[in-house]
């Protein structure tokens, strides 16, 4: 009778907990959501992971001031430009090529957050 009792109670939680939050019940386990997903790693291979990710956020900072120093000397140089030159389509062609190398640069910026996020992600799989 007791075992009966509590087995009632048992699916009775689980219907409730179904109805209230399906994606619970149904989705399977994220292996980002615990810390089963972090191995031991011992700590020079840790040291190494956390300096890995120091030398990434450092370039990529370093990139951003190089990019921005970059856009300066680009309007500098579009205002230069555009005041030796009155033809339009020699004016748009300069600004393509020089929105060009902007795309370019930003480009290779995303490839350092890349860098600085898989730095991140592989430090914290280590415990």
């Amino acid at each position: 009778m007791l075992a009966s009792a509590s087995a009632a109670a048992v699916v009775g939680v689980g219907a409730v907990i179904a109805l209230a939050a399906p994606a619970a019940v149904t989705a399977p386990a994220s292996p980002n959501a615990s810390a089963a997903a972090a191995k031991y790693c011992p700590p020079a291979e840790k040291q190494q992971r956390q300096a890995a990710v120091r030398a990434a956020e450092a370039s990529l900072q370093a990139f951003r001031a190089q990019r921005m120093q970059f856009r300066a000397a680009q309007v500098k140089a579009r205002q230069a430009y555009f005041q030796r030159t009155r033809n339009g389509k020699l004016r748009a062609a300069f600004v393509k090529q020089q929105n060009a190398q902007y795309q370019e640069m930003m480009k290779r910026e995303q490839a350092l957050v890349k860098r600085v996020a898989d730095a991140r992600k592989a430090l914290a799989q280590c415990s």
